[in-house]
């Protein structure tokens, strides 16, 4: 009857569940003959818990056995303290576990912990929902639990390890432990309902184990028994899970060792650790019972995340990642995720973590993972005001206790604000709202407290900030509307447009017309066409002003009608001027561009950004995508797949854009270029050998007990050389060190072969397959040994045995150009010294020059004809082809007594050279250089016009004149050895 009366206190629309929930919990407990007698305490808080808590109310009927053994107990109405957790898991085990710890014994185990955690997280609810504990006790019930089920699990784990491989000793002969490093939440203490844990694991030293039936390395070792930690802990049974673990924070992320030695964490963190990783770490909590190690530990990551100054070099890396947070949130809509979204709790952790990282290291007392110890401490020096201090935390409490009492619904990991109304009502009434606008109203205006403070802080000028337009652009501002809007004749619109320095008014009205009538402006909503209306008169009066204004709408039109649907990029125009002035930019210098902004809308966001240039290193490349990937699930290839190929476009855009605004040489363009496809190429390495893996085990053998990654890919043509074009496609070969006879250790197991094999396939398939932005790359594999008819990936000895014995000149010359681009860094060392050996062999020069220029006739006969007073920079005689097998002549020829040739992939670095050897003299090596420069850029330029490389012949005469005598020098054999 009581419990009766506590459901009267609930929603009305929640009694009929609550009352069958009941009902299912009593009928499950009668099934299982379990002795129940409802107490008070039960009677007056398990009508709300269930109302709020679909996950509590199911779980209990599921497991009534849980919920008795806590009402038993009194842990409902008690706060945990040290070894409550374990006195609670060893009332509930009924099972002892050997300590061989068997298969079957694990198979125990994982039930165990996953009954144990399904209890747990009943209390833990129950307790937050009934509010008899506070957000900072849930947080730490949660945090507590999870370090409990890591530790319990990785000793019981490590017992079963030593009775088969025995102990993995110090010097001084004691065991040592794997740390386990939390991070995130987890290393904050103040984890989610339903977070993932992102770990790190390190151990203290190398060796091999002893004492054991078999004795492995402590690498092997660790590494084994953190994948059966994560394997108890993540995998999902009929129990459910523990916890989701996370591993990409780990260095090198997936593609990183699963565990590292100190040093090897000591020696990553010194010279590799990026300024996202400080980021990453600044949570950073270490769980381990030995407390020497863990104190060594912690005090590495700190000197790594924090400077002993102030650290105002952090702020462009923070800038940059915010700039990342607001383009994930822009593109994926996340106006109702209250952590990712506008002055959600990411931004809000984002102030105070920013301030950390700049004075944390002069400042130690701001070297702390929780975020309530920092706002306070950051407020006693000032660093942060009193007011702010107070509404930052408040507002942070606030959508804390809602992201939990959000996932508390349903154990489930997510942010979103409900749409559907009965979930609203449970949500509502367990923040003790009845009304859900107003927790709608609380939640907005939290989170827009904290967005007006970062548009404070970054001080970025808006489209109300701009300068102010003189009244003679005013009054022109009527006109362009009544151009628009059709208010006035045609004529009188041409003749307006032309003294505002329009060449062909005519072109521009009729292309402004079509437009304005184009069938797909009529599906339009209000709220974009009221958005177009209010650009189109700002666009047209910044046309109005270029003579070849009526060019450019002709570019800029297709980019408007791919974004007329989509209300937000006119939002993104209309209130950033600037960014119309920059397009129109683009688009006058590059008709590709503005076809792949019109492609791919997504683009816009780049042009928010004020940089000129895009990252200039390999390093910030990969720290850039890894930023992006880290906002992608793990286990989303298609995301994935879109974000590497967003990437692409959008580097692409900034390195264009560079050269247009900056001009520089073309060779600097196709070298950043070639960058950004090798990050690209060994990021699409890491999510195929993931994929294969995880299906296929890992491909384990004697000479590779850890079961590496024995796989590398070369690049051939212009991605060797470091020539790509915006256009060009990746030309790869794909070797592997597998042991031919050895089988992967997986579920699916299959031979080494296959295995590589697959990877190279799956390679294939990321790159080339097409998506909603198109492909990566395309590719041609047509340059490995044999051609098509040839093995899709070669083992390392059938590869040099074929380029030692059976490979053409052509092939040699293709070798010129192959370069190790990712994987295994063993087959980089061998691939470098085969091309070596190889391009550096004595040859005959007479039969060198006649089969090179067998194979140029070859070409030339099967290029297009040119027409005459044309010339193509590529083809014709005299042309950029000629020049790259003059290179390869002499590069194959004097490669023995001058291995520096071959040493240089770059062909606009080998002329000077040349002529510094005498091979030439240095005044050809001038004209031939200044020749490459020349074609180079004039394909450059063809490429972004969207232009063939087919000019006027007087265009480039004196180059195509050097080039040619040159050539015929060669073909005449006029220079001696």
């Amino acid at each position: 009857m009581r419990f009766l009366q506590s459901v009267q206190h609930l929603p009305y629309s929640l009694h009929s569940p609550v009352l069958q929930y009941e009902e299912n919990f009593l009928h499950a407990v009668k099934e299982k003959q379990l002795s129940f007698a409802a107490c008070e305490f039960f009677n007056e808080t398990a009508p709300r818990v269930w109302a709020c808590s679909d996950y509590a109310a199911t779980t209990c009927i599921r497991y009534p056995e849980l919920l008795l053994d806590l009402l038993d107990a009194g842990s409902l109405e008690k706060t945990f303290r040290d070894g409550d957790f374990q006195e609670s898991f060893e009332r509930l085990v009924s099972h002892p576990i050997s300590d061989s710890f068997s298969g079957e014994d694990e198979a125990i185990f994982a039930k165990q912990l996953r009954l144990f955690r399904h209890q747990q997280m009943i209390r833990i609810a129950w307790r937050d929902i009934s509010q008899l504990a506070s957000f900072s006790e849930t947080s730490q019930d949660l945090t507590y639990l999870a370090d409990f089920c890591l530790t319990r699990g990785l000793a019981q784990l490590s017992q079963g390890m030593y009775q088969t491989f025995g102990y993995p000793l110090d010097e001084q002969g004691q065991v040592q432990q794997l740390l386990i490093v939390a991070l995130g939440k987890l290393g904050g203490e103040d984890l989610n309902f339903s977070s993932d844990i992102d770990l790190l694991f390190i151990y203290p030293a190398q060796g091999e184990t002893q004492n054991g039936a078999r004795a492995i390395s402590h690498q092997v070792f660790f590494t084994r028994l953190a994948q059966r930690l994560i394997k108890l802990l993540n995998d999902t049974t009929s129990d459910g899970f523990v916890f989701r673990v996370d591993m990409r924070l780990r260095p090198f992320g997936e593609m990183g060792s699963l565990v590292h030695s100190y040093a090897a964490i000591e020696n990553y963190y010194q010279e590799q650790g990026r300024d996202w990783e400080r980021y990453a770490l600044l949570k950073a909590r270490c769980i381990s019972q030995d407390m020497m190690f863990k104190e060594k530990v912690t005090t590495l990551l700190n000197r790594f995340v924090y400077r002993r100054y102030l650290d105002y070099g952090i702020i462009d890396a923070l800038r940059d990642l915010k700039k990342m947070m607001e383009n994930e949130r822009r593109r994926k809509r996340l106006k109702h995720n209250i952590k990712r979204g506008a002055g959600g709790i990411r931004e809000m952790e984002f102030i105070i973590q920013s301030l950390q990282l700049v004075r944390g290291g002069k400042e130690t007392r701001l070297q702390t993972s929780s975020f309530f110890c920092a706002i306070e401490r950051l407020k006693k020096k000032n660093y942060l005001s009193w007011d702010v201090a107070k509404n930052i935390r408040n507002h942070y409490a606030y959508l804390r206790v809602l992201e939990n009492r959000l996932q508390m619904l349903d154990d489930r990991q997510t942010q979103e604000l409900p749409k559907d109304e009965e979930m609203q009502i449970k949500l509502g009434f367990s923040m003790g709202e009845l009304n859900w606008d107003a927790v709608q109203n609380a939640v907005w205006d939290s989170m827009k407290y904290v967005e007006d403070y970062l548009a404070h802080l970054s001080q970025v000028p808006t489209h109300a900030t701009q300068v102010i337009e003189s009244s003679e652009d005013k009054d022109n501002m009527t006109s362009y509307q009544n151009i628009w809007f059709k208010k006035i004749d045609d004529a009188v619109a041409e003749r307006f447009l032309t003294r505002q320095g329009l060449s062909n008014g005519t072109d521009f009205m009729a292309c402004l017309t079509q437009f304005s009538e184009r069938y797909i402006l009529t599906k339009m909503s209000s709220r974009a066409r009221k958005r177009l209306d209010d650009l189109m008169p700002m666009l047209i009066g910044r046309l109005a002003k270029e003579p070849q204004g009526s060019v450019y709408l002709h570019r800029v039109i297709p980019i408007l009608e791919a974004i007329s649907r989509r209300s937000a990029y006119l939002a993104l125009l209309l209130e950033n001027p600037n960014v119309i002035d920059y397009l129109i930019v683009l688009c006058s210098k590059s008709s590709w561009l503005a076809k792949e902004i019109s492609r791919y809308p997504i683009l816009l966001d780049e042009l928010l950004d004020r940089r000129v240039q895009g990252p200039t290193t390999i390093a910030a490349l990969e720290q850039e995508l890894r930023q992006l990937l880290l906002l992608v699930p793990e286990d989303d290839l298609e995301h994935q797949m879109e974000t590497l190929r967003q990437f692409k476009h959008s580097l692409q855009l900034r390195i264009a854009n560079a050269s247009l605004v900056l001009p520089q040489e073309e060779q600097a363009v196709s070298y950043q270029l070639t960058q950004v496809a090798e990050v690209i190429v060994a990021e699409v390495m890491k999510l195929a050998w993931k994929s294969m893996v995880a299906s296929h085990g890992y491909p384990v053998s004697e000479q590779n007990p850890s079961g590496n990654m024995q796989f590398a890919v070369i690049a051939y043509g212009s991605f060797g050389a470091y020539d790509l074009s915006y256009l060009s496609d990746l030309d790869l070969v794909f070797i592997h060190n597998g042991q031919m006879d050895a089988m992967t250790q997986g579920n699916s197991a299959i031979s080494h072969q296959q295995f590589y094999l697959k990877i190279a396939q799956k390679i294939l398939h990321l790159l080339s397959t097409r998506t909603l932005s198109g492909t990566l790359y395309e590719l041609d594999i047509r340059l490995r040994p044999s051609g098509s008819a040839g093995l899709l990936v070669s083992s390392f000895s059938a590869f040099a045995e074929y380029q030692k014995e059976r490979a053409w000149i052509w092939e040699h010359q293709a070798l010129s150009k192959g370069r190790f681009v990712g994987g295994c860094l063993e087959i980089k060392t061998q691939f470098s010294q085969l091309r070596e050996q190889v391009l550096c062999c004595q040859r005959d020069k007479n039969n060198l020059i006649n089969q090179i220029v067998d194979m140029r006739s070859k070409m030339s006969q099967n290029a297009s004809p040119v027409p005459s007073g044309e010339f193509d920079i590529k083809s014709s005689p005299g042309g950029l082809t000629d020049l790259e097998f003059m290179v390869q002549y002499w590069a194959l020829l004097w490669a023995e007594e001058y291995p520096e040739l071959i040493a240089n992939y770059e062909v606009g670095k080998i002329f000077p050279l040349l002529g510094r050897l005498g091979i030439i003299s240095e005044k050809e090596a001038l004209d031939l250089l200044g020749a490459y420069k020349a074609y180079k850029d004039g394909i450059h330029l063809a490429a972004l016009q969207e232009q063939s490389t087919l000019v006027e012949a007087d265009r480039f005469a004196l180059h195509c004149r050097a080039v040619v005598e040159m050539w015929n020098s060669v073909q005449e054999q006029s220079y001696d050895r």
